[in-house]
């Protein structure tokens, strides 16, 4: 069986790439047990609890990322310098369980994959 890295680099508002990328991962649980999620860049902020969609009129669909936990997706790993750039690197109040690794080491872990997906 194929691994499969899906890393969300874009905001969670403003399009349906981070959504449809969710969805489809949600999806590809079905077929492959080795998955694992990575967020860098904006997409940090789909890892975050407690965000007020509200006041721009949009569905806050990430509290759906708790869902490939019970679906068998393990790991999740957040970049440490996209966290620090937004001011968010003190921030632990995600919506998973996260591993922030530093640069190098996110990348290397990207390498071990037999295949990787960008949203």
């Amino acid at each position: 069986m194929k691994s499969i890295a899906i890393i969300f680099s874009h905001s969670p508002f403003g399009n349906f790439l981070s959504k449809d990328g969710l969805d489809f991962s949600i999806s590809l649980t079905a077929y492959s047990k080795k998955i694992e999620i990575f967020f860098i860049g904006d997409g940090v902020f789909q890892c975050l609890k407690n965000k007020n969609s509200n006041y721009i009129y949009c569905y806050d669909y990430t509290q759906r990322f708790k869902i490939l936990k019970t679906l068998g997706v393990k790991k999740f790993y957040c970049d440490q310098s996209s966290l620090e750039s937004r001011g968010l690197l003190n921030i632990k109040n995600f919506i998973v369980t996260m591993n922030i690794l530093n640069t190098k080491n996110f990348i290397n872990k990207l390498s071990f994959f037999d295949h990787i997906l960008n949203f």
